[in-house]
């Protein structure tokens, strides 16, 4: 399978909360996102949800969910929660995934969704913890990531480290 390309303008203009809600009105900005079959469902200050569409593209060797899979939804949850929270000029980069796997994924009890919140913001570092749950509503997985916040060149679109006070 071969997912297009991302297509999604990180306008330098705009808030991440900004950014967030043209990410839910658009659901599917292709790249990663679209070979998971994710998209966000709800977005709220510093929270999101995201829903993902399983098949046996998900599978691993033992017939259930990748756990790549789960940990990815963390990612992308816990990271979607912290963007709504940075200003415009700004950008967020992972720095540390945590996961706890508590049950297996079955294929057969998608979709997935993952619910990140920040739990802790300091300085230029956010925390936030996700949740993974199947269509049965058995939790899979919690998890947390840890995000930096740098700054975002208005001319090029590139990430420049921000002083980490």
């Amino acid at each position: 399978m071969t997912a297009r390309a991302v297509d999604f303008s990180l306008d330098p203009d705009k808030t991440g909360y900004e950014l967030a809600q043209r990410w839910l009105e658009q659901r599917q900005p292709g790249g990663f996102f679209e070979r998971l079959r994710v998209e966000p469902t709800e977005v709220s200050t510093g929270r999101m949800m995201l829903r993902c569409e399983i098949d046996a593209g998900h599978a691993n060797l033992a017939g259930l969910v990748h756990g790549g899979v789960t940990a990815s939804l963390i990612d992308m949850g816990g990271g979607g929660a912290a963007m709504t929270l940075i200003g415009a000029h700004e950008t967020i980069l992972t720095s540390d995934l945590a996961v706890r796997y508590l049950a297996p994924g079955r294929l057969d009890r998608g979709p997935f969704t993952a619910t990140g919140h920040v739990s802790h913001r300091s300085g230029r570092r956010m925390v936030a913890q996700v949740e993974v749950l199947d269509a049965t509503g058995t939790v899979l997985a919690e998890g947390s990531i840890g995000v930096a916040i740098r700054a975002r060149s208005v001319q090029s679109g590139e990430d420049k480290p921000r002083d980490r006070r």
